[in-house]
């Protein structure tokens, strides 16, 4: 008789069902994996392609493993032309390249480091070997054996530009509100002071303002100048121009006349910020006009005297003339007789 083949056992016959539903749902689970993996890296590649920061990653060994388009853009390299060799090589200006090469040895070996997660500026170096200013903050990844290092790179070329020119600027504002023999004041809305100029100060013999600021610019004036100075503030806050003529002293006590102008500073909505107030010295052109004054009154007092004196002299010469007159007529008189 042929042999039978054995049925399996009731628990076999369970069991398989369960096998062949561990291993759908392992496949499953892999299919997912691979799928969330894929969707992950493209996440990433269209991260990395549509930053506008260059992002380099490096491994342990200071190889490049990706280079986005930023990174193309800002270093004048091709991808294909930079993954797989040392980023030192490439980016690096020769003058920073030992430095560079030590602390990166020194960090794998140590942990050690003074640029992980920390936003830093330096000089790096395009394709053309032109070296300019970058800032970068460096994150590291992956296991302690076999790190890699990513660097977000902004080239910041045109801000440090822009910053010198600010600073260019400054100075050159600096240089000429130090060199003006005006007295250049700011002043806030309410008018206290809040600035003087470096030739301001030495007209009025002030080696430190800081007793006059944060004080009312107003109250620096006496009597009807007073009143001149709270006008022209109110003339500047409506747009216009304020001016004035006032004395006001030195700190030693010298006489001092000042021609004053107050404009508005505008802010970006062309309203009234703050008030420019220059105050021009004419103390010369003040005592030289009443020395003018003076010498007129003179010169028509000394005209009138002379007018008087001649005026005198006429009388004089007519008195006398009368005088001879009359003796020479009572000579004749008494000669006849």
């Amino acid at each position: 008789m042929g042999s039978r083949k054995r049925k399996p056992s009731p628990a076999r016959q369970q069991t398989r069902p369960r096998a062949r539903s561990k291993d759908v749902a392992s496949k499953i689970r892999k299919v997912r994996d691979k799928q969330a993996f894929q969707v992950s890296a493209a996440r990433k590649r269209a991260i990395m392609a549509s930053a506008l920061d260059g992002i380099i990653t490096i491994n342990h060994e200071g190889r490049i493993i990706e280079f986005n388009p930023a990174a193309e853009a800002i270093f004048g390299y091709a991808r294909k032309a930079v993954i797989g060799k040392e980023m030192a090589d490439l980016i690096i200006p020769p003058s920073l390249r030992e430095k560079h090469r030590n602390s990166f040895a020194r960090h794998l070996a140590t942990g050690v480091t003074s640029i992980i997660d920390k936003r830093i500026e330096i000089t790096a170096m395009r394709a053309d070997g032109d070296e300019f200013p970058i800032e970068l903050i460096v994150t590291r990844l992956g296991p302690d054996g076999d790190p890699t290092f990513t660097a977000s790179i902004r080239d910041i070329t045109e801000r440090k530009r822009a910053e010198e020119a600010l600073r260019e600027s400054e100075a050159f504002k600096n240089l000429i509100l130090e060199s003006s023999p005006d007295c250049i004041k700011v002043l806030d809305l309410e008018g206290r002071l809040l600035f003087m100029s470096k030739g301001g100060m030495e007209r009025l013999g002030i080696s430190d303002d800081a007793p006059f600021l944060n004080r009312s610019w107003v109250e620096f004036w006496e009597g009807e100048d007073k009143q001149k100075a709270r006008a022209a503030i109110e003339t500047a806050r409506a747009g216009g121009v304020g001016k004035f003529h006032g004395f006001y002293p030195t700190a030693t006590g010298k006489p001092k006349w000042w021609d004053v102008l107050i404009t508005p500073m505008l802010d970006a909505r062309g309203a009234p910020d703050k008030f420019l107030a220059i105050s021009r010295d004419v103390t010369e052109r003040k005592l030289a006009e009443e020395e003018r004054q003076e010498l007129y009154e003179r010169l028509r007092d000394s005209h009138d005297g002379l007018r008087r004196l001649a005026h005198r002299l006429i009388e004089v010469q007519e008195e006398e003339r009368h005088h001879i007159a009359r003796e020479l007529h009572d000579e004749i008189g008494q000669a006849l007789t």
